[in-house]
């Protein structure tokens, strides 16, 4: 009988987040299913792909993962690399066990009889079921979407009015049209916009993350330097710098100031990565909101 990868997710693991990851043979990988800690692990659960659970893998793309469910039962999700999930809900642990062997002993014609398909052909299941490896850093086509997002209506404001300017201009109104051009430009029409993109772009280019949410290890720097380390138990607290103010053209911008070791800022824009996203990973550490001009 074959090894397959074998990994965990607990209650604060992210999607893509698992722990003790490593090939086992079907024997080990029974042993770390009976030895997770199911009961502590299912306080406060919310069913999602993304549970408290083992997840086994092949070498060719297909998952099985046992999960928690409500009442004290289990569901099975098979995936395999053509995106299609099946499902099954058991009662107890041992139950598992033979579609566990069956994975093992052929994961590629896993019987899936007893499955019922889960339709949802719009979702990407992957993300659930691959391991992340939460590193952060500058690529070129998540910085035009972050543009996009950012700055897009007020880039498109601009690109109307010149529109206008040329199409209904004249001789006698150029003048008028243009100043007037240059002041909503220069308020909601993307200058401040640019203003703000330029050292979000050198800033994002030059830096790198590494973090996830369950882990309290991880590391942030320069391209240009090592790495460092740190601990999210030192740091002091974080705050959210942004405009919160619906009207104003650069209220997507974001920084998330880390206070950690007493006298170190950690500053990172949303344009390496989500505030959202990297909120969710802080999620033990104090917060502070704070409605201030996001500048780098």
């Amino acid at each position: 009988m074959m090894r397959c990868i074998s990994k965990v997710q607990n209650s604060q693991c992210e999607k893509g987040e698992f722990l003790e990851e490593t090939a086992r043979t079907y024997e080990a990988t029974i042993l770390l299913v009976n030895s997770f800690n199911w009961q502590k692990e299912r306080e406060h659960i919310v069913i999602s792909l993304t549970n408290p659970s083992v997840t086994i893998q092949d070498e060719h793309g297909n998952y099985l993962k046992l999960t928690t469910y409500y009442n004290g039962k289990f569901v099975l999700h098979y995936l395999n690399n053509k995106n299609k999930l099946y499902t099954k809900a058991i009662s107890n642990i041992s139950d598992s066990y033979p579609y566990i062997k069956g994975f093992f002993e052929d994961s590629v014609a896993f019987n899936t009889n007893d499955f019922k398909t889960y339709f949802a052909w719009w979702q990407n299941f992957l993300p659930h079921f691959k391991s992340n490896s939460f590193v952060y850093a500058y690529n070129r086509k998540n910085f035009i979407k972050y543009v996009v997002k950012t700055s897009g209506l007020s880039f498109l404001t601009s690109f109307l009015i010149i529109v206008m300017m040329i199409v209904f201009g004249n001789a006698d109104t150029i003048v008028a049209v243009s100043i007037f051009t240059l002041i909503i430009f220069a308020t909601i029409g993307g200058g401040m916009n640019i203003w703000m993109l330029i050292p979000y772009y050198r800033y994002t280019k030059k830096h790198i993350l590494i973090m996830s949410r369950s882990n309290d290890t991880f590391y942030f720097g320069s391209t240009d330097n090592t790495l460092i380390k740190y601990d999210k138990k030192e740091i002091d607290f974080f705050k959210v710098i942004k405009q919160d103010y619906a009207k104003s053209p650069i209220n997507s911008f974001v920084i998330v100031d880390i206070a950690i070791g007493g006298n170190k800022i950690l500053s990172i824009p949303n344009s390496l990565v989500d505030e959202h996203v990297l909120i969710n990973k802080l999620f033990q550490c104090k917060r502070i909101e704070s409605n201030e001009l996001p500048i780098l």
